[in-house]
């Protein structure tokens, strides 16, 4: 459907791994398909992050929860995907500007 639209700045968020990750995956829509999987406010599974593949980019295994933020002040806005730990200290991040998440 994304690819049929030609939907561009398509960011993906998932949860409920009890840890936390984000991914870069090619999915043939002509720019990088990002994902943020935030979970675990309740208890973490430390081992999570040891299950391997090759679209992560970061991953983290502690108490977490996800945030993202858009900064519409930068002529080409940075839309940043972010993990912050239980006292909310920012402990993994992506930052892509929006020019970056369209077709091409």
């Amino acid at each position: 459907l994304i690819a049929e639209t030609g939907a561009g700045g398509t960011v993906l968020l998932s949860g409920d791994r009890h840890f936390s990750e984000i991914a870069e995956i090619d999915a043939g829509l002509g720019y990088p398909l990002l994902e943020l999987t935030s979970s675990g406010l309740t208890h973490p599974w430390e081992e999570g992050p040891e299950e391997r593949h090759s679209n992560r980019l970061a991953a983290f295994g502690e108490v977490n929860f996800g945030v993202i933020s858009v900064d519409w002040d930068d002529p080409d806005p940075a839309v940043r995907l972010a993990i912050h730990d239980v006292d909310g200290n920012e402990v993994i991040a992506e930052v892509r500007s929006l020019s970056e998440l369209q077709p091409r």
